[in-house]
């Protein structure tokens, strides 16, 4: 029969297998999460620098359309 000394002997030789077994796999995940942050960081900048952009035109087209509705009263043309 075995003891419990044996028993833990067993666990220890198995996790150390495991363990070896396993290591390359978390390298590469290691790896693979630096990659995911870096892209996450990367994704988060885009949409900034594009939300951005598009106030910046949202701006721009609100100034414009002011300036023609002036325009068309000055020249009282018909709006629809």
């Amino acid at each position: 029969m075995l003891t419990k000394e044996d028993l833990s002997q067993i666990g220890n030789v198995v996790d150390s297998k495991l363990n070896k077994r396993l290591e390359p796999f978390e390298k590469r995940f290691g790896s693979i999460d630096k990659k995911l942050n870096s892209l996450d960081k990367d994704v988060t900048y885009i949409r900034k620098s594009i939300n951005v952009d598009i106030s910046g035109f949202d701006k721009e087209y609100l100034d414009l359309r002011k300036r023609v509705e002036q325009i068309e009263k000055h020249l009282e043309l018909q709006t629809h």
